[in-house]
């Protein structure tokens, strides 16, 4: 919500900049209400419109989470970090919540404002409504007001002072004309409900300002078609300018626009050639859709997350080999377990694939444990998958229950970290797999994937021995239904890492 109504702030502005350095001053008067209409609907659907191709690339195509280790037992110190972590990761999550509640209190009262002015300008107009004749002149029907100099049109309705001399009430009653005929309430009524919902943005305002004259040199341009351009300055002028001040009807009788109307009705018409200026929305549309993609990309999740202080990992596996007979053509990575990748063997894998694919040095790749192995044809492929699961961004990562009330996407996985972590040290049974561990520390590597469903499903481990693993394994299984992944609208499989650490004495 906080980055949509950022881009729909900086793009209003930006178009209502535009006007004001290009079309203002140009006499296509109907062509700038169709911009000063448009661009605002624009403003609020581009944030919504995200296109791929002007989406950064990752080349490597892949992505998964890996979450925090689990640190079980007796380690005193690290459990400590833990739970001190955690209780950050608390903090940081009410206080994204205290702070989004915030926002909305504050909008709600700005709301609440925005409403009641326009509750109030509603009931001045309704008061000299009722209080108006009707009456007809040159087939036009309008309301006199009694005692008032007023001249204004709401929607299909014209009112005119009483006190206005019969000779100015002709030119305004065909001023007042054009705006019943073209709708130029409506128009100013649109702006109404857009400075209701968009209360703090002085664009906004100024929008409704500049239809506001924009209107009233269309009725003008009207009028002095069919009658001396002189004879109307003089009405303009001969008329008090006393009026009511209600912004969702078209005056006639406005002080502060009175001057403008009489330069642009002396001003001559705009040459032909100046309505490709109107083709500025188009790079600007362009501009801002490439910048809405590329927000969308920085709010993807991050492939790593930092790790808390642990003992020591294990060796590292060995690293990339070559097959002899076909070096030109084929890049090898050995691992322990193909079908269980730790940590750092999926990394090296990924930075081989990426460069590879980036530098173009060979056809192919092979991943082997010595006696399986997976041959991925990098001439058929712009990435490559792990395990099944291959993406390049999560627009929303899965949440625990509870975490999916947030709208932040990494407070939301932070959230969801901890209370995984929290759930696996209160089910993982030490004691029942004390006698399988080995003295000091032991790892268990965890992979499994969060469905499309949310059911936590293809979970693999990898330990020491068969129980440690099978113990891991179990706790897992048990974590509950959670919100599933999100990609362009659709829920996705998300592929998790998780290690967990314990201590023997």
């Amino acid at each position: 919500m906080g980055l949509y109504i950022v881009q729909f702030s900086l793009f209003l502005a930006v178009f209502y900049v535009a006007y004001l350095l290009f079309l203002k001053k140009e006499t296509f008067f109907d062509y700038n209400r169709l911009y000063l209409l448009l661009t605002p609907c624009l403003a609020l659907l581009l944030p919504f419109i995200t296109l791929d191709f002007l989406r950064p690339k990752d080349s490597t195509g892949t992505a998964y989470i890996n979450l925090p280790p689990v640190l079980l037992g007796d380690f005193a110190v690290a459990a400590e970090e833990t739970q001190a972590v955690t209780h950050n990761l608390e903090a940081i999550k009410w206080t994204q919540i205290l702070w989004q509640n915030g926002f909305l209190i504050l909008y709600g009262i700005g709301f609440s404002i925005a409403f009641l002015l326009l509750i109030k300008k509603w009931n001045q107009f309704r008061k000299f409504k009722q209080s108006g004749i009707q009456k007809q002149q040159d087939g036009i029907f309008y309301s006199e007001i009694q005692n008032s100099r007023i001249a204004c049109t709401f929607y299909n309705q014209i009112f005119i002072g009483s006190e206005i001399k019969e000779k100015e009430r002709q030119h305004i009653l065909q001023h007042e004309w054009v705006h019943v005929t073209q709708n130029h309430s409506l128009d100013l009524f649109y702006f109404e409900i857009l400075k209701l919902l968009f209360w703090f943005h002085p664009a906004v305002f100024a929008y409704q300002k500049q239809i506001t004259s924009l209107h009233e040199f269309i009725a003008d341009e009207y009028v002095t078609q069919n009658t001396s351009k002189i004879n109307y300055y003089q009405s303009l002028l001969n008329v008090a300018f006393g009026t009511h001040q209600i912004s969702f009807i078209n005056q006639f009788f406005n002080h502060s626009l009175i001057k403008k109307r009489i330069v642009m009705l002396q001003k001559s018409k705009s040459a032909a050639q100046a309505k490709l200026k109107y083709l500025i929305v188009l790079p600007l549309m362009v501009a801002m859709l490439t910048y809405v993609s590329c927000s969308e990309n920085e709010e993807t999740v991050e492939i790593n997350q930092s790790e808390l202080p642990a003992p020591p990992p294990p060796p590292a596996p060995p690293t990339e080999l070559l097959l002899p007979d076909e070096t030109e053509n084929y890049g090898v990575i050995e691992v322990e377990d193909i079908n269980n990748l730790t940590d750092d063997e999926n990394r090296r894998f990924r930075e081989l694939s990426k460069k590879i694919i980036e530098d173009k040095v060979m056809h192919k790749l092979v991943i082997t444990d010595g006696e399986n192995k997976k041959v991925y044809d990098l001439d058929k492929k712009s990435s490559i998958e792990i395990d099944g699961v291959s993406f390049s961004s999560i627009e929303t990562v899965p949440a625990y229950p509870g975490c999916d009330q947030i709208s932040n996407n990494e407070t939301i996985k932070d959230c969801t970290s901890s209370l995984i972590s929290q759930f696996v040290n209160s089910n993982f049974n030490t004691k029942a797999v004390e006698s399988f561990a080995k003295k000091g520390s032991n790892r268990i590597y965890v992979k499994f994937t969060i469905g499309k469903t949310g059911d936590i499903e293809d979970i693999k481990a990898r330990a020491a021995s068969p129980e440690l693993a099978e113990e891991a394994k179990r706790v897992v299984a048990q974590l509950p239904k959670m919100q599933p992944g999100m990609q362009d609208g659709k829920a996705v499989n998300v592929l998790y890492s998780l290690p967990i650490i314990f201590k023997i004495d």
